[in-house]
C-alpha cells in the first residue's frame, strides 16, 4: 500500500457500516438483494472547477475534476446514491479559500451530499470559520475524535456519527480524524 494510499485512509477515514447484518433491515433477503452506490470525494480543497492534472506525466494539461464533472457522473446513477466526503473540502483553490469555504459548502448542499468529514485544513481559517460553514451545510459534518483542549469533551459543533436509511437500509457513517489534525492546518 503506498504510504498516500495509506494516509488518506488513516488521515481522515468514512468507515461505511452497513447495519442490516446486525437485523436492523426490515427484511434481511429483501436488503441483500439491493445496490447502494457510495460516492466519495476527498481532498477537493476548495477546486470547484476542471484543473490540470499536473502530476500526470503523459499529459499534464489534461483537466480533471470540478463540481460540473461530479454533479454530471452522479446525474447518470440511478441507483440509490450515499454521498460523502473526508475533508479538506475548502482551502486551497481561490474558489474555496477566496469564499472562506462557504461556496464549497453551498455547492456541496446542491449535489446533496449526505455527509462529511472534519478534515485538518477546515480548521485553516479558524474554529469560528469552521462553525460558521457547518451552520451552512445541509448535511452533517462527522468528528467522533476531535475533542475540546479544555474540558476534553468531544466538541459540540460536529456530529460523531449518522445513520442514513437508503432504499431500506440503514447504514452508519463515522468520521474520524488522524492525530496530525491538530497541527497540520
Amino acid at each position: 500500500m503506498s504510504p498516500d494510499l495509506l494516509k488518506n485512509m488513516l488521515r481522515i477515514a468514512l468507515f461505511v457500516l452497513f447495519l442490516p447484518s446486525l437485523g436492523f433491515a426490515q427484511n434481511q433477503e429483501q436488503a441483500s438483494n439491493k445496490e447502494i452506490v457510495i460516492f466519495h470525494t476527498s481532498d477537493i480543497h476548495g477546486y470547484l472547477l476542471p484543473h490540470p492534472a499536473r502530476w500526470h506525466q503523459e499529459n499534464p494539461k489534461r483537466m480533471i475534476g470540478g463540481a460540473a464533472a461530479f454533479s454530471a457522473l452522479l446525474a447518470k446513477e440511478s441507483r440509490t446514491k450515499l454521498i460523502l466526503d473526508s475533508g479538506d473540502f475548502f482551502q486551497g483553490a481561490p474558489e474555496g479559500t477566496i469564499s472562506k469555504g462557504e461556496a464549497v459548502i453551498d455547492l456541496m448542499n446542491a449535489i446533496q451530499y449526505d455527509a462529511g468529514v472534519i478534515g485538518n485544513h477546515e480548521y485553516d481559517l479558524g474554529e469560528d470559520q469552521l462553525k460558521t460553514l457547518i451552520k451552512r451545510a445541509k448535511f452533517p459534518l462527522l468528528a467522533s475524535n476531535i475533542f475540546e483542549k479544555k474540558t476534553k469533551a468531544l466538541v459540540s459543533y460536529a456530529t460523531s456519527f449518522a445513520i442514513f436509511e437508503k432504499d431500506g437500509i440503514r447504514i452508519g457513517v463515522v468520521g474520524l480524524a488522524t492525530r496530525f489534525t491538530k497541527t497540520s492546518t
